[in-house]
């Protein structure tokens, strides 16, 4: 019997969480669900077709999370990781408190696998910071120094980033949308899955209100609303733009024998040497070709 429009759109959402060993509950799997083709889909509709998907053998449920038939490894991980999670996460917001003194921070968010709640006890803790135009360069250098003195900013290639911080995302408020060739599946996810800590003057309203494509993917995510603090200091945020241009070409020249995939601007340094994009979805097609 041939698959239903939302019978493979339910296939193709636990297909996806499959790529990173992350079985879903039902409600996980309702709010990230990724409508491949167009379908009806109310609640009652979304629990029949998973009923069936289950009856068929291509989906089991057990301890209450959702994975195909014949996986077993991730339901032990799962429980693991939701414990590592959180410690990272308390972890990291003393880190962020400290952070986020610096004027010209905008916002600090957890993204990758710990704002996944898919962490490992030896994972890093990433973090995706915007800043105000025109000092991007000026921020890093401080979020360098204030990390470094406190002994928590990870190194290049250290093999035990346990709890260390990486600052791998830096984007300014003239950049929040995301280009039209990052568009996809991942992207939304990432964009999704960002755990907000810190914000000032609405950054992170507005940096979803830039990036409302991601509901084209994802229908059911929801930003989360957080506290914002509107205060400013005029006067040091001009210092630092002044300090931008001084400290920029000192950190592209120490980088530039490293550099391998990443992105560099004035308003985006995105420091990912690994293309986790391209490698994540040629996996969740793959997934997708054996089902079909």
């Amino acid at each position: 019997m041939a698959l239903s429009s939302l019978e493979s759109s339910i296939l193709a959402t636990v297909a996806y969480a499959d790529v990173f060993s992350f079985p879903l509950s039902e409600a996980e799997l309702w709010y990230y669900f990724y409508p491949v083709q167009a379908c009806r889909l109310n609640k009652t509709l979304f629990r029949q077709s998973l009923t069936h998907l289950i009856e068929r053998k291509y989906l089991r449920q057990e301890s209450g999370y959702i994975t195909f038939y014949n996986q077993t490894k991730s339901l032990v991980n799962r429980e693991k990781s939701e414990k590592y999670t959180q410690a990272k996460v308390s972890f990291s917001k003393f880190y962020a408190s400290i952070l986020f003194c610096i004027p010209s921070i905008l916002f600090i968010g957890i993204s990758g696998s710990v704002a996944a709640h898919n962490a490992v006890r030896d994972d890093d803790i990433d973090f995706i910071i915007i800043c105000e135009q025109g000092t991007i360069w000026a921020t890093r250098f401080l979020v360098y120094f204030v990390l470094k003195l406190l002994n928590s900013k990870r190194k290049r290639n250290e093999d035990n980033p346990n709890n260390k911080i990486c600052t791998n995302f830096f984007i300014t408020n003239r950049s929040l949308s995301m280009s039209k060739n990052r568009r996809n599946i991942y992207t939304a996810h990432e964009i999704a899955n960002i755990l907000p800590l810190f914000d000032r003057n609405n950054t992170y309203q507005q940096f979803w209100a830039n990036n409302a494509w991601v509901h084209e993917f994802l229908p059911h995510v929801k930003n989360v609303v957080i506290e914002t603090d509107r205060r400013r200091n005029a006067t040091t945020r001009a210092l630092l733009r002044l300090l931008n241009p001084i400290v920029k070409y000192p950190q592209i020249w120490y980088m530039h024998p490293h550099l391998t995939n990443e992105t560099i601007t004035d308003d985006m340094l995105a420091f990912h040497p690994r293309d986790a994009m391209s490698d994540t979805l040629k996996a969740f097609n793959k997934i997708l070709t054996q089902l079909h």
